[in-house]
């Protein structure tokens, strides 16, 4: 783990050169950056408070992450800052971090700062934190708006008075009630549902201003307040809101499949047709348009089906909708797609299905059937829309949260990665960081993300393969090794038309003499280019290439493999999530050290077998050391292929003919050489 003091950090910060480390340095827990000696909620304070945008943009990143630290903890702390005026710079990203954290086990806290804020400025913004346009005038109730002798449950509000132990106060005095009433039409749902929960719990002495509110409120508010009053009790209900609750829960008997929220989105942002790929083509592209696109993905991931598990549900799935789409009307007519329309549909499909289906089979499955379509659907749909968005990004900033929890959530991930990409540093890097560290994204998206990341941070890495070693740092290849003129990822391999000249060859010969094995090599370089025959197919490229990848482009010659730079790629890797990286550096530096080796070695025989054709310049010396390497499993496939290229030197042939017999060496030897053997007898054949 990496750690730095508050003072390094801000110092990194500072310097130009050494900014970019510090950025990818802050996406990491706050836990793990800074010493023992800053406390998370102070620092993050600092970093919502510091004049620098940079810094800043730490805190931001508890949007879509998972949160460090005692939640009560940071709510003061933003709080504090909403309050003091000299700290405006922070508060944008305040009101960011507390709409993320609200309402969570502090609403009740919240509230009673949104009812009693310490300064008008902090009630402002705290209401829009909450999602509320404004707090507007939050007065009490009158008389005739919460009835004669209504009384609520309110410990908060009998706490301010001494010897009150009835824990009851009037509606009217209740300072509580009207932040209550007012967040009911806050456009966040976890908000309006705590809010509700919270009027219920005060009793039915607010059920007078909650009818109130039904007649005088806005729609969301009257809504949610009919919620609050069924909650607090049936009796509680005017006779006209009785009739539509009852109709209300009717409807509710079915189970919507898609979420509700997204159907109030704008159009076309709801339509769930295969019409809206033509109109998004359509679609400008500006502010307003991005903004309802974001919600519209927000109020999808809100609701959002699990993945399906069950392989038995899914090929059900596939028989019943796979050809001829007989679910596709539902994504016309959302109102339609619930759990109990799929349910007829697959019942009365089953019972003509060929081959059949068991009722109770459609039965058992009809549920996970109905939740695999709407996650179908949702991720055909958010497909399109991450595909808009990346057309030309506008607030990466506000892109960049929406487009992780897609990937997060698995709604159109690969896209989502992709539109992360698209968006760059800072912010689609950031949330890029995120990803390839999260558990909940499977191996395929995260492979995908550090690609990405890869070619973002592509500058960095240029910066480093410029930087010459330093004098102080340990190298760790031969000093001819070191020499070697060519990048060590491609060496004698490239370019193709190295000259044949006594000075490479004795570059090659010096090369083989420096790295020769003393012995059997336990851990060898993977073969970079295996044969047909004994290659695994597999979609998925081994985990270590990609850190050779990374390598290769920190240090791409020979001499820059030092101790100090391989270290750096370690971290560098570590920080990407890459699979498969040791915790131990040292065993890294062992590994990768050995491997580096070892595909030069290949390289060199490749070159000496392939493109040297004057035999005279590798006889005996290179078919000597062929046999050292592969009795030794270094370079194995490339020293016995030397062999088989140099057929016409009669060491070549008795070196093949007593490996070929040598039941001490693995059979894999074995069989090369007598491939090579054969080869060598049928070209005389054919000759």
């Amino acid at each position: 783990m990496i750690t730095v003091s508050a003072g390094e950090f801000r110092a990194m910060l500072a310097d130009p050169d050494a900014r970019w480390t510090a950025r990818m340095l802050a996406l990491l827990p706050v836990s793990g950056v800074l010493d023992g000696a800053v406390e998370a909620p102070r620092e993050l304070a600092a970093a919502l408070a510091d004049p620098d945008p940079a810094v800043r943009s730490r805190a931001e990143a508890v949007r879509g992450a998972e949160l460090w630290g005692d939640l009560a903890a940071h709510v003061h702390v933003v709080l504090e800052l909403l309050l003091d005026e000299s700290a405006a710079d922070a508060w944008p990203g305040c009101v960011d971090v507390l709409g993320a954290l609200a309402p969570g086990d502090q609403f009740e806290l919240l509230v009673d700062v949104l009812a009693r804020p310490r300064s008008v400025g902090l009630g402002e913004r705290l209401a829009i934190a909450l999602g509320l346009p404004g707090r507007g005038e939050l007065s009490r109730f009158t008389v005739e708006q919460a009835g004669r002798d209504a009384s609520v449950v309110c410990l908060r509000c009998t706490s301010d008075v001494p010897g009150d132990a009835s824990r009851t106060v009037s509606a009217t005095r209740c300072w509580r009630l009207p932040a209550l009433v007012a967040l009911l039409g806050s456009r966040h749902a976890p908000v309006r549902r705590r809010a509700v929960a919270a009027l219920a719990d005060l009793g039915a002495g607010a059920a007078g201003v909650l009818r109130t509110a039904r007649r005088t409120s806005p729609a969301p508010v009257r809504r949610a307040a009919l919620e609050a009053l069924a909650a607090i009790g049936w009796r509680e209900l005017d006779p006209a809101d009785r009739d539509l609750l009852t109709r209300f829960l009717r409807v509710r008997r079915h189970h919507p499949l898609l979420p509700t929220a997204l159907g109030e989105c704008t159009w076309p942002w709801r339509d769930l047709t295969a019409v809206r790929h033509g109109t998004l083509e359509r679609l400008p592209h500006n502010d307003s348009t991005e903004r309802d696109a974001l919600a519209a993905l927000t109020a999808a991931l809100a609701d959002l089906p699990p993945p399906s598990v069950d392989e038995a549900a899914e090929a059900l799935f596939r028989r019943f909708d796979g050809g001829e789409r007989r679910l596709a009307r539902l994504s016309r007519w959302p109102d339609l797609a619930t759990r109990e329309t799929v349910t007829a549909l697959l019942r009365a499909w089953a019972a003509t299905a060929d081959p059949p289906v068991p009722a109770r089979q459609a039965e058992r499955y009809s549920g996970q059937v109905a939740a695999i379509w709407a996650r179908t659907t949702l991720a055909a749909w958010a497909y399109e829309v991450l595909r808009w968005l990346a057309r030309t990004p506008g607030d990466a900033r506000r892109i960049a949260p929406v487009a992780q929890r897609c990937a997060v959530s698995g709604l159109a991930t690969r896209e989502a990665v992709t539109l992360l990409d698209a968006l760059g540093a800072p912010y689609g890097e950031e949330a890029l960081l995120r990803l390839v560290r999260d558990e909940r994204v499977d191996e395929s998206s995260r492979a995908l993300a550090r690609r990405g990341l890869v070619t973002l941070r592509r500058p960095g890495y240029d910066a480093c393969a410029a930087r010459e070693p330093e004098l102080d740092e340990e190298p760790l290849l031969p000093p001819a090794v070191r020499a070697l003129p060519f990048g060590w990822d491609v060496g004698f391999e490239w370019p193709y038309d190295l000259p044949e000249t006594a000075e490479n060859v004795g570059l090659a010969r010096a090369i083989l003499a420096a790295c020769a094995p003393d012995g059997p090599v336990t851990d060898p370089a993977p073969d970079l280019s295996p044969t047909p025959d004994d290659h695994v197919v597999d979609d998925e490229d081994p985990p270590w290439l990609e850190i050779r990848s990374v390598m290769r482009r920190m240090m791409p010659h020979a001499r820059q493999v030092t101790r100090e730079r391989l270290v750096e790629v370690l971290d560098e890797c570590t920080l990407l999530g890459m699979p498969c990286v040791p915790r131990d550096p040292a065993e890294f530096v062992r590994r990768w050290v050995g491997w580096i080796e070892g595909w030069i070695v290949a390289q060199v025989f490749r070159w000496l077998g392939m493109y040297v054709d004057d035999s005279t310049l590798v006889t005996p010396w290179a078919m000597d050391r062929a046999e050292q390497y592969a009795r030794a499993g270094l370079a194995e496939r490339q020293a016995v292929d030397l062999l088989g290229w140099h057929r016409d030197v009669p060491r070549s042939r008795e070196i093949l003919a007593r490996l070929a017999a040598d039941d001490t060496v693995s059979p894999t030897l074995r069989a090369r050489a007598d491939a090579q053997l054969r080869d060598i007898l049928a070209h005389r054949t054919t000759s």
